[in-house]
């Protein structure tokens, strides 16, 4: 395979958004420790979500999970649109202009 080659499949595989869901709701520490990533509590756990360069940030990120001794449930390559809410997320009030 060429260096050309090479390069355009490690560019295919990275720079996607991805989903991580720890257990339990993070505190404010915590949280920081994910900077530039949204972290929003749902359901009793901790929804991470935001833009990872290549496998070699999601192998930092995943490793900052278990340095803070979180317990990860699961973790997910999703599409841009669906990044910022895991399916079943319930929006808040302010977000549905009927109940303003």
């Amino acid at each position: 395979m060429s260096a050309q080659a090479v390069w355009e499949a490690s560019r295919s595989m990275g720079d996607r958004n991805y989903r991580l869901i720890v257990e339990g709701e993070l505190g404010p520490l915590a949280t920081r420790a994910f900077d530039g990533m949204d972290v929003a509590p749902v359901c009793g756990n901790t929804v991470i979500t935001g833009r990872v360069r290549d496998q070699s940030d999601l192998h930092a990120l995943l490793h900052r999970v278990g340095d803070l001794g979180l317990t990860l449930v699961s973790v997910a390559a999703v599409e841009r649109a669906r990044a910022s809410r895991p399916a079943g997320e319930r929006r808040g009030r302010d977000s549905n202009p009927r109940l303003n």
